[in-house]
């Protein structure tokens, strides 16, 4: 049997940085998970700790949660998005109807009122994608942002700050934008889907972007990876047991430093003990001012093992702005940024040109490639990710497509999870 090396796991796949004085722990805590263990906790596990910590502390904000959490089981590894939905689970379910009736409190049977079931084709797209002329490809542009005035990069930097909020926002095609990141928002979806979309075959209230910000480096408190995962609504996954996917996904990067993202050919496993072997993925490495695409299906991280080394610094940000392109469906739980704190922002567009397309350099794995193991996933949906690492084209190129061969030996598994 072939050994293959596993590295440190990452489990985490939207984690967000955080705030706030560590509180005491709840009264009466799980029995604690051995600190660095990186367990993804059950379910009902993660919501009986929480409410045991609201009881406890009925004013505590989510980030104050998070503290609480990460000080009564230093070994769970629980995302923002999944505390998000668990504390929002909570506050309804606090109020539910009495037994016995089954109105707004039965959030399933709510979910199905207000977003009937989605209709997906043969490549898990939502129906009616094929019609439109959409380039699902990986592909890079260098300089998409015009970023050399230090002052316009600085405000931009600033903005994002304002902008990060631990959630993502929603700018539907028809709507105005407002201030600088939702009118940079705008140009990307303009790029990817503004004239590729069969007039009159579309809503453009459920079309649009759903964009957001992150920030990694050493300095953070989550540090320099974004766990392996696949992009979805997460809210309507959770409730109608379907993954529902964007359109494309895209990366610009307003920074030059810290890990790629890494793209791999493979979509969500249908259910516990399936495996497949991805034969290409990609990675992008961040480049000040260049913006990146891909087919929004597909499995995704930041792994900082494969970093390089002239974008690691003992101290830097990675930061970028993240945009997801939906076609006919509003991702649950997304709306648009508060009209309250739009004077936060500055109102200028960045400068955007998208002219400058880049050619990824093509690498291909050999026998004899060292094969990097990560976990991830959540909420009963645990996978394994094994991929060999191509050799480093040369000369250095910031876009790369790694080749793993007839013969791959990239795997995905899922471990857990119904489906």
């Amino acid at each position: 049997e072939e050994e293959w090396e596993t590295e440190e796991e990452v489990t985490d796949d939207d984690a967000k940085e955080e705030e706030g004085k560590a509180p005491a722990p709840p009264s009466k805590p799980s029995a604690p998970a051995p600190a660095g263990s990186n367990v993804v906790p059950e379910w009902p596990e993660l919501l009986e700790l929480i409410a045991s910590i609201k009881a406890s502390n009925p004013d505590f904000g989510q980030k104050r949660i998070m503290t609480a959490i990460k000080t009564a089981q230093p070994g769970w590894s629980v995302s923002e998005k999944r505390l998000q939905k668990a504390v929002a689970e909570l506050n309804q379910s606090s109020q539910k109807p009495e037994a016995g009736s089954c109105d707004d409190g039965c959030s399933e049977n709510k979910m199905k009122r207000e977003y009937p079931p989605v209709t997906l084709d043969e490549e898990g797209r939502i129906i009616g994608s094929a019609s439109h002329n959409i380039d699902y490809s990986f592909r890079c542009w260098h300089n998409a942002l015009d970023l050399t005035d230090p002052a316009e990069l600085d405000r931009l930097v600033r903005d994002c700050r304002a902008a990060f909020r631990n959630k993502s926002f929603w700018l539907a095609s028809n709507a105005t934008p407002r201030f600088s990141l939702e009118k940079l928002a705008r140009a990307v979806f303009d790029l990817h889907a503004s004239d590729k979309l069969r007039e009159g075959a579309y809503d453009p209230a459920r079309t649009g972007v759903e964009w957001w910000v992150h920030f990694r480096g050493p300095a953070a408190k989550d540090g320099e990876a974004i766990g392996f995962h696949w992009d979805r609504d997460e809210y309507y996954a959770d409730a109608m047991k379907q993954y529902v996917h964007p359109q494309v996904g895209t990366v610009t990067y307003l920074s030059d430093f810290g890990a790629p993202t890494m793209l791999i050919d493979q979509v969500p496993l249908p259910r516990a003990g399936t495996s497949t072997s991805p034969r290409s993925a990609w990675l992008s490495h961040p480049r000040l001012g260049k913006h990146m695409c891909f087919d929004g299906r597909l499995l995704h991280g930041v792994p900082p093992e494969l970093m390089v080394t002239h974008t690691r610094k003992s101290k830097y940000d990675r930061i970028t702005f993240l945009v997801n392109v939906w076609v006919d469906h509003q991702p649950v739980d997304t709306e648009p940024f508060p009209d309250s704190d739009v004077a936060l922002f500055s109102a200028e567009a960045p400068r955007t040109d998208f002219t400058h397309l880049h050619e990824a350099a093509k690498v291909r794995a050999t026998s004899s490639s060292k094969v990097r193991g990560f976990a991830f996933g959540g909420e009963g949906e645990e996978h394994e990710l094994w991929a060999p690492v191509c050799p480093a084209p040369e000369p250095f190129n910031d876009a790369v497509a790694m080749d793993f061969g007839a013969k791959s030996q990239a795997r995905v598994v899922r471990r857990g999870g119904g489906g």
